[in-house]
Order: C-alpha cells, then structure tokens, then sequence
C-alpha cells in the first residue's frame, strides 16, 4: 500500500498538468500514488496523462467522472485513495521535490494529523509573493489562528483517518469549498502543526474559476453557513464566535467589494443580501477585538457593510476605480 495518495482534479488544463505531475513524480520520497480525476476535460488533458500510463508509469491512475466541480472529485478520490495520507494538489499547480520527504516525516515525527506549510503565489514564469500557511487573529487560541488563516487545501498534508473518523467531506456543487471544509478538519484534528516552508507553486491565470466574476460568487454564502452550522452543531460557535465572525465578515465583504467593480446586474441586491447573512449570526460583528489587527484601509472599506444605505455611492466610486 502507497504511503501517500495524491489527489488531483482535472478539468482542461493541457498547458499545466504536465508540470503539475512531473513535479509529482520526481519527489525524492517515492512511495505514493497518483489519482487523476477527469471531470469532462475536452482538452488533450486526459491523453496526456494517459501518455504517462502507455509509457509504464504505474504510480498515475486516471478516472473519468461528469460531476462539474472539484467537491465530488476530490471527495472521490479520497473514497479511492489507498494511502495513509493525502495530499491534493489542483492540476494547474507544481511543487518542489522534497515536499513529500519532509513533511511526511514531520508528520510522523510529531503525530500530526494535518500538516500546513507556506506557498508561492506564481504568474506564469515568475514567482511571486510567499503566501504564509497561517495567520495570527490576535490571540493565543491556535484553534482561532488555523480558522483565520488561508483555507486552501493544497498546502497542507493530511492523514486520511482524520477523514474516515470525522465523516467530513467537502460540501459538493458548491465553490469555496476548501473555506467550508478547513475550519471543520481543524476543529476535528487531534494535531495540526505548522511548517515555515515555501513548497507549492499556486499558479493564478485567467480564466480560472477564482478569477471569474459570475453568479458562482454566491457560492460564498451557503459555504459559509455549512462551516458556521457545524461549528454550532459541535458546541464551538461561542468559544470561536469571534475568528468565526471575523472570517464570515472578511468574505462576505470580497464578495460585496468584487460585485462593486463588475457588471452585474443586480449586485446591490447581492451584497444586500450578503450583509443580511453576516447580521443573521453576527449582529454585532464590527464590535469584534480582533478587527483591530486588520489594516486601517480594509477596516474603512468594511464600514460599507455597517452602513448599507451608501452600497450605491460605494459601487459608483469602485467601479470608477478608487
């Protein structure tokens, strides 16, 4: 049995996932398996990964799957991976060699059940700002600094009985599933440590769903209420309210701010109905300590959604590019 199974959802990325898996494949730790899920590629995606495959490569197994978004493929993979841990990686990323040796063997040296670690930001063929695995809320609960920091799943490691034990899974058809899902593990996890190290190679291009303003935006909202309801149905909500409103408020508001700049018809209704969310389980959420760590800048433009009567007037200012 593979010590590590490595999980990549694939969707049209015939420029990328060559790199993504020769990076994979050179790892200076051998002993895992590759699952590729190919959610519908129309691409030369899917022949060539196979190519990998006709050429002996027994560590890449590839499935064929209609099910439109990363949720149900990743939750598939998790269902098919052998290993005693998982990683996923998105087919359009890359990693550094000793990712697999050295976390690993952290993780077993200090019996974590997830590891996180830092990335770089990368454009193309430059590298970018180092993008940190966690963040400080202003407090000493480790609990609240892994809820506040980057909900991302491909920097960090996990042990796949975290998974078996706790039942989560990512919620399916919604997008910003990794937010609905990180906060969940980390209340579940026995151990999470954190190493500050640069390994992953997140790439931004256009045309990625996250870089796509469309009415899956509003994904945002029910990925939130999974991760708020879960919370309240383990008996956290009031230990975490604070990182947890902070968290809801800080997204909520990338929606209202990425609706002022678009076209989108009806955007005032949208983040009206966004602020309605945020009230509905943090009433008084500008009352929160750990605002105050935020910068002045972003503090100002929250106001917005204290005050909602001037969305208009803020709306006209974004979309004239102040």
């Amino acid at each position: 049995m593979p010590k590590i199974s490595v999980i990549i959802p694939m969707h049209n990325v015939e420029n990328y996932i060559k790199e993504c898996l020769d990076s994979i494949l050179k790892q200076t730790f051998q002993d895992f398996e590759v699952l590729v899920i190919n959610d519908q590629s129309t691409d030369q995606s899917r022949n060539i990964v196979q190519s990998y495959i006709d050429d002996g490569c027994k560590k890449i197994k590839i499935f064929d799957v209609s099910f439109g978004g990363p949720s149900r493929s990743r939750n598939f993979g998790i269902a098919h991976a052998r290993g005693e841990y998982l990683y996923f990686i998105d087919s359009d990323d890359f990693v550094k060699k000793n990712l697999f040796a050295y976390v690993l063997s952290e993780m077993e040296k200090k019996d974590a059940e997830i590891a996180v670690f830092d990335s770089y930001e990368y454009d193309n063929d430059e590298k970018k700002t180092i993008l940190k695995g966690k963040k400080q809320a202003g407090t000493n609960n480790e609990l609240d600094n892994w809820i506040i920091s980057p909900p991302a799943v491909w920097n960090k490691m996990f042990k796949k009985e975290l998974f078996n034990r706790t039942g989560i899974l990512f919620p399916e058809d919604l997008l910003y599933e990794d937010l609905a899902t990180l906060p969940r593990l980390f209340l579940q996890a026995k151990k999470v440590i954190y190493l500050e190290k640069a390994l992953h190679y997140y790439r931004q291009r256009e045309g990625s769903i996250m870089n796509s303003i469309n009415r899956k935006l509003f994904h945002m909202y029910p990925s939130l209420q999974v991760l708020l309801e879960f919370y309240r149905d383990h008996q956290a909500f009031e230990a975490h309210e604070e990182a947890l409103s902070l968290v809801t408020a800080l997204n909520v508001f990338f929606v209202i701010r990425t609706l002022a700049i678009s076209s989108f018809i009806d955007k005032y209704q949208k983040q009206k109905e966004g602020i309605k969310f945020l009230i509905s389980y943090f009433p008084k959420w500008y009352k929160n300590d750990l605002y105050r760590h935020l910068p002045l800048k972003t503090r100002i433009h929250m106001c917005i959604m204290k005050y909602p009567s001037l969305l208009k007037c803020y709306n006209l200012i974004r979309k004239g590019g102040y």
